[in-house]
């Protein structure tokens, strides 16, 4: 073999050793770095792993919230209509008496007193009567129980005449119910009730019958308060049986609440076909002359049937009459039916919202808000409340979470120092849901 062959066959056997020898130097470093992007990369994968868990914890946690706030804001918005069942309930127990200011009620109270102890001085039945009323007025129901107590009590000392007597008699023991009632004695409400009913329910005097009638609607009111809501109705379809043929406007009045008050126990008790069968009819006959026109009666009964319509989620329907309502009493004409109107919008609201029509449920409680703000009407401002907590609903639903924030910042601004049982609820409602919303 030539050196020439020699050395390139050495050549040949040390060239590849060292090649060799640089790759596994190469490989190390490459399997190094390798091994050191694994070890990174389970780390990262772990940190990812616990970051989605955490998320899905997350997720579950906002889930359940979001299902709670659900069913808070299905149940707000079925709230609605029992709220103003409760306040159309006591339909037939105002007296007609003047909503007073704090220094209105103090006079009058002063009145009163002044009243009762010259009364008491000259023992006057009539001068007890009017303290009584007075007090009555001003929401002074004990002093206003013990006068008209006290004025019975000289009825059958002093007066012996048998039909004065009786006159006297069934007007002190109506006014003596209702102050039992307003004092929430619903059961010693029910007895005066039923004295009256059962000591002249055969007096033909027109005066008399009407206290009579009278006394049969309270009782019922007062019976629904206990519960007791086929025992009312009984006592509804007796006050109407009795007295259809009564052509005393005053009596065709009180039958038209007993219906009206007999629909809303319908409706309570969930038969809301039957409900609005008799608010149908009720419309009817006040609107075709058949019983004397009482707008205020007749926008009752079309707001009283707009709730149950709702009821059974037949909302189309129930926004048709609150658009009927609307067109035919929405307007400066009619001051004394302002909470008619404006449960009529927010009702109009709500069957809005049901619909999934939100941002027009929006405008129509922003349009409550506004145009009734500066009503100072307990009723009115409570339906303001209400309006800006549905609107809060609404505005969530279309995921604007600021807005529906702020507005119920707003409502807990403006109502917190309300000290109205129903307004106070409404408050702690915005609270329930700015927590679920601030997750």
């Amino acid at each position: 073999m030539s050196l020439l062959s020699l050395i390139v066959a050495v050549g040949s056997i040390v060239f590849p050793s060292l090649i060799y020898r640089k790759n596994e130097k190469l490989t190390n470093k490459v399997n190094e770095e390798i091994n050191n992007w694994e070890g990174k990369r389970r780390e990262l994968t772990q940190e990812h792993q616990r970051e989605l868990n955490s998320l899905r914890s997350k997720l579950q946690e906002f889930e359940t919230k979001f299902d709670q706030f659900l069913y808070s804001s299905k149940q707000t918005i079925s709230e609605i209509s029992k709220e103003i069942l409760h306040r159309n309930n006591l339909l037939g127990i105002a007296q007609n008496y003047e909503i007073l200011n704090k220094k209105e009620s103090d006079d009058v109270r002063k009145d009163a007193q002044q009243l009762a102890q010259l009364a008491s001085q000259q023992n006057s039945i009539e001068l007890f009567y009017q303290a009584a009323t007075l007090a009555s007025s001003s929401k002074n129901y004990g002093d206003a129980l013990a006068w008209f107590n006290q004025a019975l009590l000289l009825i059958n000392q002093q007066i012996h005449s048998k039909e004065e007597t009786i006159n006297i008699n069934a007007s002190i023991l109506l006014a003596k119910g209702l102050v039992l009632y307003q004092l929430n004695l619903y059961e010693e409400a029910i007895k005066v009730y039923d004295e009256v009913i059962l000591n002249f329910n055969k007096n033909p005097l027109p005066e008399i019958q009407e206290a009579v009638a009278s006394a049969m609607l309270h009782k019922g009111i007062a019976l629904d308060r206990l519960n007791q809501n086929e025992e009312a109705i009984k006592v509804y379809d007796e006050l109407i049986l009795n007295f259809n043929k009564n052509l005393l406007p005053e009596i065709q009045e009180t039958i038209v609440s007993a219906m009206i008050n007999k629909g809303l126990i319908l409706h309570d008790l969930g038969q809301n076909e039957e409900a609005i069968e008799i608010f149908d009819k009720l419309i009817f006959l006040l609107q075709n002359g058949e019983l004397p026109l009482d707008l205020k009666l007749l926008a009752k009964s079309m707001v009283n049937k707009v709730l149950a319509l709702a009821s059974l989620n037949r909302n189309k329907e129930a926004i048709k009459v609150c658009d009927e309502l609307l067109m035919q009493f929405d307007n400066d004409n009619y001051p004394t039916l302002q909470d008619e109107i404006s449960l009529a919008m927010l009702n109009k609201g709500v069957s809005l919202h049901n619909l999934n029509n939100y941002e027009e449920a929006i405008n129509i409680y922003d349009e409550v808000i506004q145009r009734f703000s500066n009503n100072n009407l307990p009723d009115i401002q409570d339906t303001i409340a209400l309006a800006m907590l549905n609107k809060g609903e609404s505005l969530y639903k279309i995921k604007y979470y600021d807005n529906a924030l702020n507005t119920y910042n707003e409502l807990i601004s403006r109502f917190k120092d309300d000290t109205s049982p129903e307004i106070k609820k409404k408050v702690e409602m915005a609270e329930s849901r700015k927590k679920l919303i601030k997750l």
